[in-house]
């Protein structure tokens, strides 16, 4: 349980991640190895994957438990990415044995064809009992709005699955593509979309800090669909490529979000490993517990684990 005021709270990192192997791709098809202390290569590229301290490349459970036991962290969910590739038997294992601490999200690739998505949707769902299908643009490129392309949304509506967009942190094609998600969930109303990264909305660009424009365009989805969740994971990968801890300008762009919609639909969480490149676990957790002021008793208790308590893992309070 997390301590704040003196007062237990329920606490939930809603975006994390663990692996046992490193065999996905990145970038567009890129090869991405692990190459040892936190490093991976993408094609010719060495990157700084998360802390050196993760000694072979991957993150396993125990570490990550161990974390969360220190922080008073009760909850994770698991998320899958396709820069590892999925690690069904693995994260499947872990919410067998604790299916009420960790739920986790599926792969399925649109770009492979109708058959070969369900296919692979069917697989995450028998393997992990999944509630989302998450989607990278633009590792997994496709155009949201194509009426071809409206068996993802159906199909996920017929399994009562939520559909998880990042939304892509550079700046090509496939990158934010704003326009098609607002036609989307405007198309699909009883579906739950969920955008880690608070959209990530270009919070990378320095630029977007001096107004916000995409940010509050993300927000705006709100307005579209009332089934829009986020989560404010990996702000310090954002941000953290100009400035440094406690991320005052990360913050600001959280303190717009709550002054247009309060905690609303808003979840916290970490992305770690990743975030370990650029702090430390406990620094991407007192980011938000030590200089976010402006967050009542009552809006902690809802962003840090009643609201992912009730999206991921079914429970009202």
């Amino acid at each position: 349980m997390l301590k704040i005021d003196s007062e237990e709270m329920l606490f939930i990192d809603a975006h994390c991640h663990v692996w046992n192997d490193l065999k996905g791709q990145r970038f567009g098809g890129t090869p991405m190895t692990a190459i040892g202390s936190g490093r991976v290569m993408v094609g010719e590229k060495k990157i700084q994957f998360m802390s050196a301290a993760f000694a072979d490349s991957m993150s396993p459970i125990e570490v990550l438990e161990v974390e969360m036991e220190n922080l008073g962290i009760d909850k994770g969910v698991l998320l899958e990415t396709p820069c590892y590739g999925p690690q069904y038997e693995y994260v499947g294992e872990i919410i067998r044995k604790s299916p009420d601490k960790y739920v986790t999200t599926g792969l399925a690739y649109p770009t492979n064809g109708k058959e070969r998505f369900i296919e692979e949707a069917d697989e995450a769902i028998k393997q992990t009992n999944c509630k989302a299908i998450k989607f990278e643009m633009p590792d997994t490129p496709f155009v949201l709005d194509d009426p071809d392309n409206a068996y993802i949304f159906e199909y996920l509506l017929s399994h009562d699955m939520y559909c998880m967009i990042d939304m892509g942190w550079h700046d090509g094609e496939y990158d934010y593509p704003i326009k098609a998600l607002e036609n989307v969930v405007k198309r699909y109303q009883d579906l739950t979309f969920i955008l880690p990264h608070m959209g990530v909305s270009r919070l990378w660009d320095p630029k977007e800090y001096e107004n916000f424009e995409n940010l509050k365009r993300t927000i705006g989805l709100l307005d579209l669909n009332e089934n829009i969740w986020f989560d404010t994971a990996g702000l310090p990968m954002l941000s953290g490529r100009f400035e440094e801890y406690p991320y005052p300008k990360a913050n600001s762009a959280f303190k717009l979000m709550y002054d247009m919609i309060g905690v609303h639909h808003v979840m916290f969480g970490t992305d770690y490993p990743g975030s370990t490149a650029f702090c430390t676990y406990k620094q991407s957790v007192d980011q938000f517990v030590k200089h976010c002021d402006f967050l009542t008793l009552e809006d902690k208790k809802k962003f840090f684990g009643l609201n992912a308590d009730e999206l991921w893992f079914g429970i009202k309070h």
